[in-house]
């Protein structure tokens, strides 16, 4: 309530604050992404004060029901979403771009068509959707980008490998113009859009680099952000894009950026599962979920995750009861999610 309060007040006309701009990218073939970007945006919205457009990159696979679910959810914050359709570039992401849309999904390439689609912005904050957002981001808004044309958080996992030539994936980084300590991970990035189409087509500048290094692209998108602006990054504070599981899930921007850490695949009851799930809860996708099959939901997770085994019963009762009282520490509506838990795991 107190939370709502402040954005009512500092949305109001006679206190009217800069609006932030951000994008994220959605390719659902399967109609579940679009849930779990649902639960990245009430994360983004719950935690800040600022009017914020989320602008949603897709194509075709995008539905209307999702598009509706995406609305709502925007419109419980009073805040919105602006749906940008790239599905007349497929057919150019298709016949030049083949050999990386087989290898990865689509959905890593939107990011190139945001300079020329958003020709009235001068920056946008760009959003892997495996991300969980715990702090305001006009803190990733306001940063100097000193007239570099990214802003990212530099991948330290990549100091672990054998340096070059003993690694294959050292030699690849070199090859494709990039270095092991100056590598971000680009799935948090604050775009200069505006330098970016200074220096011509980003569209042009991206294909040109995957017909020439495509075949040895790892991560397709990161490692082309990496090789076009590997003089032209600014670096920022690690908070903004993090994988550490012991960190707190407060003033920090979470990258569960693989499938181990996904929430929606493994329940193990880190502070990133409990987490996304509070998120989901509150987004449209959560709310028309009745209590019965979020609770089934959380379940079938559960049951697929590694750990769980034959004599499983008693550790899913566990692990449900601890999730619920730490949702309950995020001052989560779950009381009703309570009682019919007792009802179910005490049945005689």
């Amino acid at each position: 309530e107190q939370r709502a309060e402040s954005r009512e007040i500092l949305l109001s006309p006679n206190n009217e604050l800069e609006r932030i701009h951000a994008a994220i990218a959605i390719y659902d073939p399967n109609g579940n992404y679009s849930s779990y970007a649902g639960a990245l945006m009430v994360s983004i919205f719950e935690y800040t004060s600022n009017p914020v457009t989320i602008h949603i990159f897709h194509d075709d696979t995008l539905t209307q029901e999702n598009k509706q679910k995406f609305l709502r959810t925007a419109q419980k914050y009073s805040q919105s979403v602006n749906f940008i359709d790239i599905t007349k570039y497929k057919s150019l992401i298709t016949a030049k771009l083949e050999a990386i849309s087989e290898k990865y999904t689509i959905g890593t390439l939107f990011r190139m068509f945001m300079p020329d689609e958003l020709p009235d912005l001068d920056k946008v904050i760009y959003l892997d959707v495996d991300l969980l957002v715990s702090l305001d981001i006009r803190e990733l808004w306001d940063i100097d980008l000193e007239n570099k044309s990214i802003a990212g958080v530099l991948d330290n996992s990549l100091l672990k490998l054998k340096p070059f030539p003993f690694s294959w994936r050292a030699n690849m980084i070199k090859f494709i113009n990039c270095r092991m300590d100056s590598y971000i991970n680009a799935g948090v990035v604050v775009m200069n859009l505006r330098k970016i189409r200074e220096a011509g087509s980003f569209i042009d500048t991206s294909i040109n680099w995957f017909k020439r290094y495509g075949q040895f692209a790892y991560t397709p998108d990161q490692d082309a952000i990496n090789s076009i602006f590997s003089e032209d990054i600014k670096y920022i504070d690690s908070k903004f894009n993090t994988s550490d599981l012991n960190i707190e899930m407060k003033d920090c921007i979470f990258h569960a950026c693989t499938k181990g850490l996904h929430p929606w695949d493994s329940f193990r009851n880190r502070k990133h599962d409990i987490f996304f799930w509070a998120m989901y809860r509150k987004s449209a996708w959560g709310e028309d979920l009745s209590i019965q099959e979020f609770v089934q939901t959380i379940g079938n997770i559960v049951t697929k995750t590694e750990f769980f085994h034959l004599h499983g019963k008693q550790c899913l009762k566990r692990i449900i009861k601890a999730m619920y009282n730490r949702i309950c520490r995020l001052k989560e509506p779950f009381k009703a999610i309570h009682v019919l838990l007792i009802g179910i795991f005490h049945r005689k």
